[in-house]
Parts: C-alpha cells; structure tokens; sequence
C-alpha cells in the first residue's frame, strides 16, 4: 500500500464553523493520514486561547508536520499557504488538483501557460485577495447592527445599512456574478473553475461559496440569477472527499455546520424580493442533521436584520427618534446637574447616608 505521507506525520487543527474545513477535505482527497484536533468557538464566536500554544495568531487552520529526521515540526497557517505546501509535497496520489502549467512545446515560456493552470494560480489567491474580505465584512456589519444596546440599535441599523447598501451589496453581488461568470467560461465546459477536473482552487473557494449558496441563493429568485454558481455549490459538496471530510467530523463533534457567516444578500434595486438571512443553528425538529432553516425563524431574522429598508419620517418616527436623542438626553443631563454633590458613594458607616445635603 502506497504511504502518500512519506512518513510523515500531521496534524491538523480544525475550529468549527471556519476555513479549516477545507483542508480536512484536501487531506481527505490527497488520501493523507492525519490526527484531527478540533476546537469550539468561545461566546463570543472568537477561537479559543488554545489555539495560540500552535501558532501565535490563535487562528485556524494550521497544520503540523513532523518529517522524518527533521527534530522540528513544520507549522503551517494560512489556507492558500497550506494548501499549495500539501500538493507540493504530498499531491501524489491527487496529480489532478493542480492542473498541467505549460502548453505542449511552450514549456518555460512566457505566456505558454494553460489556462486551466492560469485560472488556477489566479483563484488560489483571489478567495482570500478579493472575495472573503466582504464576507469578513458583512459579518463585522452584522454585529455592528446587532451588538449595541436596545436603545441605540435604530442608530447602528441606519448605519450598518447604509455601509451594506453602499458598499457590501454590491462588492458581494459583483463577486457572484464574476463566478457566475467564470463557471460558464470554464475550459472544456467546466464544470469547475478550471475545467473538468477538481483542483485545489475550487477546495479553497468551497467555503465562501457554500456559505453563499447557504445564505444567498436559498431564494428562488437569486438561485434563478445564479444558477451556474448555485449547481457547483451543490456540486462540491456532493463530492466525496468533502463528504467524507463532514463524516468525520460529525463522528468527533456529533454534528457539522459549513458556515458562521449571516451573509447579506444582494439586491439591484428595493423592488427585488426581501432576502432572508441565515442563522446555522437554526433547524427544524427531528434527528436528521441536514440542515433546514425554521420557517419562523427564517422570516424573524429576515425582518430583523431588514428594518432599516422599511424605514421612512413619518411623526411616529419623529417623536421616537426624538425621545431616544434629545428627551431622554436632556433628562438625564438636568438630573445630573440638580443632584450634583448630592450622593457621595464612598465606603461609610452603617448608620451614615450616602445624602451629602
């Protein structure tokens, strides 16, 4: 039996709902052994401190690789990185995910490149060069709209809003219609990025395009608008490597989930259907572990997460916005003045008042 390790051994440190998935799936495809530790996010969605005994950042993934003769592991972070060392070095059992560079006769030369190999230089750095940026922050605006106060949420929903309708909307509506884009002009008719065979690139870009597929295009409407884009979502994660990758972890954890991500979905203009957003720990009741959205649930976090588009001046507005930013100011303002001096909080006996006149 064929060691596709070379007798090394790895190590692969995977947090839940993050990027390090997919490289339990590339060391599932390049048919690797390897030791699975995996972590829980904290409360507040953030990786544990643990994580930092690996790698300095905390972050996941990283791998380790002991090597033979070699008295220090290898440590690995940064998925692009991670994944071009493991098709380096281990890709042989995989030749496939990293698709032929030269054309024949042009070997060495200047713009003799395929394009299957082209596409896939380009993708490995475009996930997280131009794509995962905005959905880093659409997550980042999710909770500037949602963390506040009660009280001065309206503020932050206005503002996370604008900065989604301004700018997110259309940087994540742009990026799916380039992939859209991209599937239909793939070499040979695709159905891959590169053309007819996976390769690591399409590894690399599952987890943002599943969390898209996931959040975005459950509407029928934009699945209709992307339907290229739709199909290889479905696709990827009906591969049998990424399949086996969710096995497993579903044996460790007892369940999987693809993504943290509440993307916002796209929309050209007010007229186009209301979009619903994701929560993935939203299912329906019963032991299956697909994941199905509560249709109560689902239209809760859509007109939450959506106030802000039905907001208009109206005198009921009016008063409210007028009550949070000048009343209850001004109120609090006299109170502090006409008491000023009047309570003194320091330690005193039993018997004193804290009442100064």
């Amino acid at each position: 039996m064929t060691d596709y390790n070379q007798g090394c051994k790895i190590t692969l440190y995977w947090l839940e709902q993050s990027r390090s998935h997919r490289i339990l799936w590339l060391l599932e495809e390049l048919q690797l052994k390897y030791e699975l530790k995996t972590y829980k996010r904290r409360a507040d969605k953030l990786a544990p401190a643990e994580l930092k005994e690996v790698h300095p950042l905390g972050k996941s993934p990283v791998i380790t690789i002991e090597a033979p003769g070699v008295s220090k592991p290898l440590v690995l972070a940064e998925s692009g990185a991670i994944v071009e060392y493991l098709v380096d070095h281990f890709g042989k059992a995989r030749p496939s995910l990293v698709p032929a560079r030269y054309q024949e006769g042009h070997e060495g030369q200047v713009g003799g490149e395929r394009e299957e190999w082209m596409r896939y230089r380009y993708f490995m750095h475009y996930v997280e060069g131009s794509l995962m940026p905005f959905l880093v922050m659409t997550l980042v605006n999710d909770t500037v709209r949602k963390s506040p106060p009660f009280f001065v949420r309206p503020i932050t929903s206005i503002v996370a809003g604008q900065v989604e309708a301004q700018f997110l909307t259309r940087n994540v509506e742009g990026n799916l219609a380039f992939l859209e884009d991209q599937l239909k002009t793939a070499p040979e008719g695709g159905p891959f990025l590169c053309g007819k065979e996976l390769s690591a690139a399409d590894i690399l870009i599952s987890f943002p395009v599943i969390a898209a597929h996931m959040r975005v295009m459950q509407d029928k409407k934009q699945k209709d608008r992307y339907p290229l884009l739709s199909a290889y979502a479905e696709r990827l994660q009906g591969i049998d490597g990424y399949k086996k990758a969710v096995t497993k972890i579903e044996q460790v954890e007892g369940s999987f989930s693809a993504s943290m991500y509440n993307l916002t979905s796209p929309a050209t203009n007010a007229d186009e259907p209301v979009p619903t957003r994701f929560n993935p720990t939203a299912t329906m009741a019963g032991p299956s572990k697909s994941l199905v959205l509560d249709p109560a649930l689902q239209k809760y976090y859509e007109l939450n997460a959506n106030r802000y588009k039905y907001f208009r001046w109206n005198p009921r507005h009016a008063w409210i916005s007028f009550i949070y930013m000048a009343a209850i100011p001004a109120a609090l303002t006299f109170v502090a003045y006409k008491t000023e001096g009047k309570y003194e909080l320091r330690g005193k006996r039993r018997e004193d008042t804290i009442s100064e006149w």
